[in-house]
Order: structure tokens, then sequence, then C-alpha cells
């Protein structure tokens, strides 16, 4: 069966990370997964399964950022607006 290649709005188009910029941001910020994961309010199995592929992708991938960012934040000593 023939499968059209489907177009997407640019409201449609969601973030989109990689898996090694992930890791390397938790690093840099000596975070391990499990408080990624916390912070997500998932299960620290359920964010390692997503980080074993190359990128994230969708709602996913707007979770881990934006968790990221909180992370980031709180290690630097500042607020962070959500």
């Amino acid at each position: 069966m023939y499968y059209r290649k489907a177009r997407l709005s640019r409201k449609d188009v969601r973030i989109r990370m990689k898996t090694k910029e992930v890791r390397s941001r938790l690093w840099a910020i000596h975070c391990p997964i499990w408080r990624l994961a916390e912070v997500i309010g998932k299960s620290e199995n359920t964010v390692a399964r997503w980080l074993r592929y190359p990128t994230i992708d969708g709602e996913r991938g707007d979770l881990v950022r934006s968790a990221l960012e909180k992370l980031e934040a709180e290690s630097e000593g500042r607020e962070v607006s959500t």
C-alpha cells in the first residue's frame, strides 16, 4: 500500500532533541537520570528507555527540554517561571 508523506503545519512540528545533547547537559550540571525523571513525573526506567534512541521527538521532547531547563536553573540557583 502506498502512503503519502504527511505534510505538517508549523504548529505540528514539535521539539526534537538528540539524546547525546540531553546526556551532555545532564552531565554538565551533575544530575542523574532519576532526577530528570522525577521532574518530568515519570519513572527512571521510562526516561532511560527514552534515552536509548538517537532522538526524542514530540511531547517527550517538550517534557525533557522543560525539565532540563528547570534543572539547569536549580543548579545555578535561579528561579524558573512555569
